[in-house]
């Protein structure tokens, strides 16, 4: 299938790009509860662009501070916070969408490249990237950096050109390490794909290039720990981002296995045009095996890093949508009429991404319930917001004071994290409703889940000191809102 001129050009295909990606996350926009994690997100950026809080001290997670860097920087031009993370998650898919078609282009032509960017921004959603997860905003330097390393190849020697593109390569991975550091399989492929690329140097030049790569890509990492040693909380974030990874307990092997096999259901329809696409990809040279390593090594990263919750597949979803891109524009057999292999592919993802987004509103809601526990708390009041179980955004929409830096609502409600935290849990606990929070939010139990010595501490305090004002029921469970009244 053959391309029209008018659709060549890189401007008309970033427009168009654009414009599908709107188009896709559109639904979710202005809904501030997609995501718990994405909750979580906003509101330690938010504090922290008020210089309110620091992660990891105030406001604890084992993520890097570079993701929540990025939500900081979202607040920058104010307006509603929800719409702003969800716009700049936007932009962000939209660029990564348009590095896809890029890359496929390197191992076909006509349509297939531009269905191949379609295709990524439609699997994203269907693997819960429809927000602010984080590979949204660190699959744009992943990708970009993978464009960099693609031109190191297509270059005759390693000139100095192309130890440009490896500079800039490793230093995109660099900054996609500070969003999330899983990224750390992907760049460790393509930083062995540049030492491969650069073998026909004298030995010393490639161990001072390598030297080099390695500091770029951990200058932001290095940047981070200069800034929490001028502040004195080096220990708090090693222990956060590093130490208490070893302290999760990984879930059963049941439902590890019941995870995987969703992942591999949600990209079933990826992975079947990427297997086919992969022999043409091949017939591309360095590129296509470049390429086609690039998916191996997202894969190792996934299957590694365990827990597997949907989000988790995100970043398998660029390499994937480009090694589709030549199965993609081939037309289906049988058919009268010439139809390509997209259509049923985008058709199946597109119709997951209307049901599962129609489903969730009745499970996590549309923020409706958020937005009316907020309204009963009102802006800023007086006494802290104790959000025990449900959702963190109801700290952010208040703009209360947050009585833990144990505040994901997790941390202290469930058996699994609370494990991770480095502290005594119910002792934190008790030191919270001991500093008689003026409000506290309860949802219902998840028997699997919860600690029920913690709910169960919990509910006295609120029949003791609390009244319930306010409540909002969801299909899975009933969020209560208590006030303090002696």
């Amino acid at each position: 299938m053959t391309l029209p001129s008018s659709l060549r050009s890189s401007l008309a295909t970033a427009a168009i790009l654009l414009a599908a990606a709107l188009a896709i996350r559109a639904w979710q926009f202005g809904n501030p509860v997609v995501h718990i994690d994405e909750q979580f997100y906003l509101l330690v950026g938010d504090r922290l662009w008020q210089g309110r809080g620091l992660p990891f001290v105030d406001f604890w997670d084992r993520k890097p501070f570079g993701l929540f860097l990025v939500y900081a920087a979202t607040r920058m031009f104010g307006g509603d916070a929800v719409i702003a993370y969800q716009l700049a998650a936007t932009l962000c898919a939209a660029a990564t969408a348009w590095i896809v078609q890029r890359l496929a282009c390197r191992v076909t032509d006509g349509w297939g490249p531009l269905f191949a960017g379609i295709a990524y921004l439609v699997y994203l959603s269907v693997n819960g990237g429809d927000g602010g997860q984080s590979p949204v905003f660190y699959n744009l330097p992943v990708a970009a950096a993978a464009w960099g390393v693609v031109h190191v190849y297509e270059r005759p020697a390693f000139d100095r050109t192309a130890a440009g593109y490896a500079a800039l390569a490793m230093a995109l991975f660099g900054v996609a390490l500070q969003i999330k550091y899983s990224v750390l399989f992907e760049g460790v492929y393509f930083g062995v794909a540049l030492l491969v690329a650069a073998r026909r140097l004298p030995i010393l030049r490639i161990v001072g290039w390598a030297l080099l790569w390695c500091v770029l890509a951990l200058l932001p990492t290095a940047a981070v720990f200069a800034l929490y040693w001028h502040v004195g909380e080096v220990d708090a974030l090693v222990f956060a981002n590093f130490q208490s990874v070893f302290l999760r307990k990984a879930p059963g092997g049941a439902l590890m296995a019941q995870r995987l096999a969703m992942i591999a259901l949600h990209l079933l329809p990826l992975l079947i045009v990427a297997g086919l696409g992969v022999t043409g990809v091949s017939r591309r040279g360095p590129v296509g095996r470049l390429l086609i390593g690039w998916a191996g090594a997202a894969i190792v990263g996934l299957l590694l890093f365990g827990t597997y919750f949907d989000h988790y597949a995100l970043p398998l979803v660029v390499p994937l949508a480009v090694l589709a891109a030549p199965a993609l524009e081939r037309p289906l057999q049988g058919l009268r009429r010439s139809v390509p292999v997209a259509v049923p592919v985008l058709a199946v993802g597109l119709a997951y991404v209307l049901v599962n987004t129609i489903v969730l509103r009745g499970t996590r809601g549309d923020g409706h319930g958020a937005y009316r526990l907020a309204a009963t708390i009102g802006r800023a009041p007086e006494g802290c917001l104790f959000v025990f179980q449900g959702d963190p955004i109801l700290y952010q929409l208040t703009d209360a004071c947050v009585p833990t830096a144990y505040n994901f609502t997790t941390f202290l409600s469930e058996m699994g994290d609370s494990r991770t935290l480095g502290i005594d849990p119910h002792a934190e606990l008790a030191r919270v409703m001991a500093a008689r929070p003026a409000y506290v939010v309860i949802s219902s139990v998840d028997p699997e889940a919860t600690d029920i010595e913690a709910r169960g501490f919990v509910l006295r305090q609120l029949a003791r000191h609390y009244r319930l004002v306010d409540q909002f029921a969801l299909s899975e469970r009933v969020d209560q809102l208590y006030r303090r009244v002696d």
